[in-house]
């Protein structure tokens, strides 16, 4: 039992640290090498070998159905990129391998993550893991101001407006805020531990205003919160309102005090309002051109004749910046009945646990299908590596049934 218990613990931390990037790390292995992939690629490892070692179980745990929808959709993405356009596997296969990590992390986890410890124990890996990589990102932020790139981080965009800008752990990040934000509102913890959730949503907020700098990120954010207080029983009327208040004047001046800003901003940059319209416009026509399917999994590589497609015409197109209209044009009317599955999934749970189980995990539970629901607009989780936070949500769900009221 303590052997299961120890590799259940070590899948969890390579995991949370492969969520992570490994702080930013991978780029000393080769910095040539996207940081995503490498991410990936070491997911699929780690997964691939608890497969050898262990005897993996399909868990009928309500996600069985969006299980098999998500293959049956990598599957035919893989099918069109190759045999309608005739692109080449090694693009192929690097276009899907975020996609393929997901359903392995996915199925391991569920695995190992069978009773509250585990699930509490990979709640403060993350958290843990996110404050890490706040702080290696303000060390990074701080060396960039003095011309010295610790990290090599030459697979980002460090600088904006000549400012340092890049982001380290991103998944983590987010993940370790619900986290945190459940923890501090719905349950009564320990000095130790309010110290630790407090400490770290400090380092997100500097790490959030200083260095990612997503403005829609945060607003997200705010919104989760605001959930979360609304949701929290613990919470007084009064507090609500206060914070309420205090929420929506710091909303209001955000706005302010950027809007000119993001006026001038959006109509100069390649991705401006202008062109985010155009954006929508051209991935929705793919859509409808290839309503079952959609274009696949192609690559934006400048060697290959799908660039033109994935990209459009003048190369500055990207369907991450359309959210669900981008998602559907590159997975069709199978992608969208998966999410709709998986939506309704976690939904069901949601109505089915309701004043059953701790309110610290609902809570959580609750602000997670928030944001990703709300992140649709422009941060589709479907996204890249963002797809990687299908394992930890569907593992947060269906733990669901651990954390029932005595």
């Amino acid at each position: 039992m303590k052997g299961k218990i120890k590799v259940s613990r070590l899948y969890i931390f390579l995991f949370v640290n492969g969520l992570a990037s490994f702080f930013g790390f991978y780029n000393y292995i080769n910095s040539s090498v996207y940081n995503v992939d490498q991410q990936a690629i070491f997911i699929i490892l780690i997964s691939i070998v608890l497969f050898l070692f262990s005897r993996i179980k399909i868990y009928k745990d309500g996600f069985l159905l969006a299980n098999i929808l998500f293959i049956a959709m990598i599957l035919v993405s893989i099918v069109v990129a190759r045999l309608r356009y005739d692109q080449p596997w090694y693009y192929t296969i690097k276009e899907s391998i975020y996609y393929v990590a997901a359903i392995l992390a996915t199925f391991a986890m569920k695995h190992y993550c069978k009773n509250k410890d585990a699930i509490e124990y990979l709640k403060k890996a993350i958290v843990i893991v996110a404050i890490i990589c706040s702080v290696i990102s303000i060390v990074e932020y701080v060396s960039l101001l003095g011309g010295v790139d610790i990290l090599r981080l030459d697979t980002y965009i460090k600088y904006r407006y000549d400012t340092p800008r890049f982001e380290i752990g991103s998944l983590a990040l987010i993940l370790g805020f619900f986290i945190a934000i459940s923890k501090l509102l719905a349950r009564d913890i320990s000095t130790k531990e309010k110290r630790l959730y407090i400490s770290y949503l400090i380092l997100l907020c500097i790490n959030l205003y200083f260095i990612i700098k997503t403005r829609s990120l945060m607003l997200y954010l705010i919104v989760a919160l605001i959930i979360g207080i609304l949701f929290n029983k613990k919470t007084s009327i009064k507090i609500k309102i206060l914070l309420y208040a205090l929420l929506g004047f710091c909303v209001i001046g955000l706005f302010l005090s950027n809007i000119m800003v993001s006026i001038n901003t959006l109509f100069q940059e390649d991705m401006g309002i202008a062109v985010r319209f155009k954006a929508l416009d051209y991935y929705w026509d793919k859509f409808l051109e290839y309503p079952l399917t959609g274009l696949g999994f192609l690559s934006g590589s400048e060697t290959l004749s799908t660039s033109s497609i994935l990209l459009g015409g003048n190369g500055n197109f990207y369907q991450s910046d359309v959210g669900i209209i981008g998602f559907v044009s590159k997975f069709g009317a199978i992608g969208l009945i998966w999410m709709c599955i998986l939506y309704r999934a976690m939904i069901s749970k949601l109505i089915l646990f309701r004043n059953k189980i701790d309110d610290e995990h609902y809570l959580l539970l609750f602000m997670l299908i928030v944001y990703l629901a709300i992140t649709s607009v422009n941060l589709i989780f479907t996204d890249t590596n963002k797809i990687l936070y299908m394992p930890v949500v569907m593992i947060f769900f269906s733990a669901s049934k651990y954390y029932q009221k005595e």
